[in-house]
Formats: C-alpha cells, structure tokens, sequence
C-alpha cells in the first residue's frame, strides 16, 4: 500500500513540474515571438500611427494567447478552479467596480470611436490632445490651462475610461459636416 501512495506521490509532482515547465516555456517563446515582432514593425517604414497600434494589437494578442495557453496547460485542474473563479469574480466586480467600469470603457470608446490618439478633446474642463488609450485609461497631453493660446501647458492628464460615461466631453477634431444657417 505505501508502495502505491509513493508512485502516485511522484506521478502527481512529475504531471505537477511538467506543467510549470510547459508555462516557463510558453513565457519565454511569447516573449520571444513578440520581440521578432516588434522588431518586424520597428524595420518597417509605417507611419507613427501605424506602428502605435500594431504594438498594441502584438500586446493583447499575446496576452489572449499566453491565456489561452495557460488554459490549455493546466486543463486538468480547472475544473474545480472554475467555481472558485466564478465566486471570486464576482466579489471582484463588486469590489472593484471603477476599473471593471473603465475596462467597458475601453471597448466603448475602441468600438463607437468616440475619440482617437491625436484628437482634442474636453472632459470635465480639461482640454487636450490624446496620446494614449490604454485598458483603464486615456491620456491627455493638455492644452492651455495657465498657458495662453492654444499651446501645450506640459502636464500629462490621466483620465480613467469610465469617465465617458459618466462627464460631458466635446471632442474639437470631429465636426458636425452640415452648418446651420438663420
């Protein structure tokens, strides 16, 4: 009887090692892929533009695919790990609702185009040019304020996503084509 709780013992932590190493190796091949594809748009002669948002596709696509890995890796032990998730979920959306907010934000503001990098934008009396959109946030490179005129007064503003649902935004880059005229 000993004999067989040792094997199943050292079968268990050989399945057990084989799955972290299978993660470490998953780890450093992404981490590999997304060098090579980095280096691929760096060689690239794409505009600015371009190249901001073909890093941000590299970066999701690879945490989608480091998930889908890890899901597949650990397949056998996720089963009883689903119940816990759905629960801890759940106490997570309620304890952190603002930055589940900001995460829908994101997809409201990637899907309806409410504003893009480079736009002028006003949200709750800041003004100024996008320069990122990220999962939680967006940030502003703002304008005026104590600097006369329309130039940048140097201040880097980070707004979280939920405030598109929540304040009043004008965006100065999008225009109403039609003019109204009394």
């Amino acid at each position: 009887m000993q004999t067989v709780e040792n094997w199943l013992q050292l079968n268990l932590a050989d399945a057990l090692s084989n799955q972290w190493v299978e993660t470490v190796l998953t780890i450093a091949a992404l981490f590999v892929l997304r060098r090579f594809l980095l280096a691929l748009i760096g060689r690239r002669k794409r505009s600015a533009e371009s190249a901001y948002w073909g890093v941000k596709v590299i970066n999701y696509a690879l945490w989608l695919a480091f998930s889908v890995a890890l899901g597949i890796i650990w397949r056998d032990d996720v089963k009883s790990l689903l119940t816990f998730l759905g629960l801890l979920t759940a106490a997570i959306a309620i304890a952190l609702r603002d930055p589940a907010l900001s995460l829908i934000g994101w997809f409201y503001i990637l899907f309806r185009r409410t504003f893009e990098v480079g736009d002028r934008i006003e949200i709750e009396g800041h003004i100024g040019d996008v320069i990122d959109i990220s999962l939680f946030q967006f940030t502003l490179l703002e304008v005026g304020n104590w600097v006369s005129g329309e130039q940048t007064s140097g201040r880097i503003l980070h707004v979280p996503n939920n405030k598109v649902f929540t304040a009043v935004f004008a965006n100065y880059t999008d225009e109403f084509p039609y003019g109204w005229h009394e």
